[in-house]
């Protein structure tokens, strides 16, 4: 991903993280994995779309991916994120929050995904990260 200028950050041991409320997130998506696990078990053959399953993806990664470009901003996010999904063709008057944004940008993930139009980053092992893959990036005003 950092060769394609996609940004992460790296997370710490699951007892370093316990002490900190920022990564509160991880846990609550942990915890929502857990209950799905059954029906939507991990994604272990990225090409394979016959079944139910969960994958990873976040909202700067799919922001990099449909920019083609590091241009994603964690200063102009809300703006950003909201003018990718209306380029996108999408009504983003009823998304109140960021969340409600990131939110939408990962179901753009989840649709390309179906559509394989993804690209996949990752192994069965640490997981798969699915974001859009797009011939011709995004240009925003």
């Amino acid at each position: 991903m950092a060769r394609e200028g996609i940004f992460s950050f790296s997370t710490p041991s699951r007892a370093k993280a316990q002490t900190s409320s920022f990564y509160g997130w991880m846990f609550n998506g942990e915890k929502m994995y857990l209950a799905l696990a059954d029906e939507y078990p991990l994604l272990e053959i990225p090409d394979d779309r016959k079944g139910h399953c969960s994958f990873e993806t976040f909202p700067h990664a799919i922001a990099c991916a449909l920019l083609r470009k590091d241009v994603a901003s964690a200063k102009i996010k809300g703006r950003q994120r909201r003018a990718l999904l209306e380029a996108l063709g999408f009504d983003t008057s009823p998304l109140k929050s960021i969340d409600a944004l990131d939110a939408a940008l990962c179901g753009v993930a989840a649709q390309c995904f179906l559509s394989n139009i993804c690209k996949t980053y990752g192994d069965v092992e640490g997981g798969y990260l699915i974001v859009p893959a797009v011939n011709n990036p995004i240009v925003l005003p």
